[in-house]
Order: C-alpha cells, then sequence, then structure tokens
C-alpha cells in the first residue's frame, strides 16, 4: 500500500510541475507584453517629454477603405491633399501639448468611462471655407456618441487638462487646403459601429505626419476595471 501510495505522489509531481511551468511561462508571456507596450509608449514621447495628444475613434478596415476612396475621388474633383489611410480618424477631444508624465491620469480617465455601444451613419460631405477642409460626417450624432464625448470632456477639464469649448459635431477630415467645394452634400458612405476609441499622439516625421496609438479602450457598454 505504501508503495502505491508513494508511487501515486511521485506521478503527481511531474504533473503539478508542468502546470506551475505553463502558469510561469503566461506570467512571463504577459509581463513580457506589458514591457512591450509601455516601451512603444515611451518611444513615442519626444526628448522634450511633451506629447501632441487627442482622444480619437480609429475606423476600422473596411470604414477606413471606404473613407479612403471617398477622399481620393473627391480630390479629384477639389484638389487639396488627402490623410494617409492609416491616419483617417474621428477626433472625441483635442489636448494639444501635454506632458508626458501625466499620461497616467489620461489613461486612468479613459478606463473609468462607460463606453457604450453605437453606430454612427457616414452619410455627409462636409466643407469648411476657412480651413479648407473637406470631411465625412453624420446628420445626427448618437446618444452614446455624445454622452462619452461629454463625459470625457468633463473629466479632462476636472483634471485640469484644456479643452476645446466647441461644440463636437463628429467628423472625419478627407482632404486639406483643397481649391473648390465639393458639389455633393448628402451620400452614403459607411455605418460604422466603432469597437474601440483611443489615445493617440501627432508625431513630425520626414514623410509627413503621423499618428501613434498610446492607449485603446474597447466600447463595450461598461468601464473597465481600475
Amino acid at each position: 500500500m505504501h508503495q502505491h501510495q508513494g508511487q501515486d505522489r511521485g506521478a503527481a509531481g511531474p504533473g503539478r510541475a508542468r502546470r506551475r511551468h505553463r502558469c510561469r511561462s503566461r506570467c512571463v508571456a504577459r509581463a513580457a507584453s506589458c514591457r512591450q507596450r509601455r516601451i512603444r509608449r515611451l518611444s513615442a514621447i519626444p526628448k522634450a517629454g511633451v506629447l501632441r495628444l487627442f482622444f480619437a475613434l480609429w475606423p476600422d478596415p473596411v470604414t477606413r477603405d471606404s473613407l479612403a476612396v471617398t477622399a481620393d475621388r473627391l480630390r479629384k474633383v477639389c484638389g487639396g491633399r488627402s490623410p494617409a489611410a492609416d491616419n483617417l480618424h474621428l477626433t472625441l477631444a483635442f489636448l494639444g501639448d501635454v506632458p508626458a508624465i501625466r499620461l497616467p491620469e489620461l489613461e486612468n480617465l479613459a478606463a473609468a468611462l462607460v463606453r457604450e455601444p453605437f453606430v454612427l451613419h457616414l452619410d455627409r460631405i462636409g466643407y469648411w471655407r476657412q480651413q479648407r477642409l473637406v470631411w465625412a460626417g453624420s446628420q445626427s450624432c448618437p446618444r452614446e456618441l455624445a454622452v462619452l464625448v461629454a463625459a470625457l470632456a468633463d473629466g479632462l477639464r476636472a483634471r485640469g487638462f484644456r479643452t476645446e469649448r466647441r461644440s463636437f459635431k463628429p467628423h472625419v477630415t478627407l482632404l486639406r487646403d483643397v481649391r473648390t467645394a465639393p458639389a455633393q452634400a448628402a451620400c452614403k458612405l459607411a455605418a460604422w459601429c466603432p469597437t474601440r476609441f483611443v489615445l493617440a499622439c501627432t508625431q513630425a516625421t520626414n514623410h509627413g505626419v503621423e499618428y501613434r496609438v498610446l492607449g485603446t479602450w474597447p466600447i463595450t457598454g461598461i468601464a473597465a476595471a481600475l
């Protein structure tokens, strides 16, 4: 009997060791992933320690491609410059220059927001003459999006961040420095169901302006656990 019990304990030992090894491997992998995300975030910080930041919705590939095709078509008529497809976004809040040391405050704020899913119908092409911009937007702003933007603005102001005071009009910039206004106003571009919103920074490169995503939060209907 004692011999069999010893054999059972011996047989269970390797199994426990394998489970401990798998657990340690997963922990190491998660830690490495966190380090890589932090390294990517830190690599975006200029030497001066200041970032030009904004919160935005980033389109999924289908919506992005639809917007890029529309921008290219309009450019042939209106002139101007279209942004790179990967740079297309819908700004929720523009913060301007922010010390990098304040990034954790912004991350905590974003994680605490309740983010209800919604559908944004991109059904309008607009033109701002003063800025010489052509944009794609929606004739109506979904309630869930308006609530998210208002909560984000309130949270930023409560923490001492400066934000734009003008009313929120959901739009994606398609062209800059246009020569003539587009002829069309109403259109059917896409029914966009955003799955995330992001904190991003603006970077000047040899190839123009690029946007780098620093943090991402899913639009799930609940706030993330802090």
